[in-house]
């Protein structure tokens, strides 16, 4: 009796744990990074950022450029080319970043 009851209390456990599809995504400078996935919320595109120039740059300078640059650290440079963006001008503000490989970004803002 007690090994049934604990057979259906791990099962519904799993069963309510494997039905949420939400995953918090992490921060970044204080700037949230969606990489390879997006926000469930209402969103609008504010601009674009990219770290394709920044890259070959870092490559250069580096002995190991394999090991120059990681996600993370492309995820760094994309938040500051996005706070550059708002210094310049270019756009008022942004809550997040959507990057499926660190390359390029979209700029967004939350509508709800």
């Amino acid at each position: 009796m007690k090994l049934s009851a604990l057979l259906l209390l791990c099962t519904i456990t799993f069963n309510l744990l494997a039905d949420d599809p939400l995953a918090r995504p992490r921060k970044v400078k204080g700037v949230t990074v969606y990489v390879m996935s997006e926000p469930v919320s209402k969103y609008q595109i504010v601009g674009e950022v990219s770290t394709v120039g920044w890259q070959a740059l870092v490559a250069l300078g580096s002995d190991n450029s394999t090991d120059a640059m990681n996600i993370y650290t492309l995820c760094e440079t994309l938040v500051d080319m996005g706070n550059r963006k708002i210094r310049k001008g270019h756009i008022q503000s942004y809550d997040a970043i959507i990057t499926d490989n660190g390359d390029n970004g979209t700029l967004i803002k939350f509508t709800d």
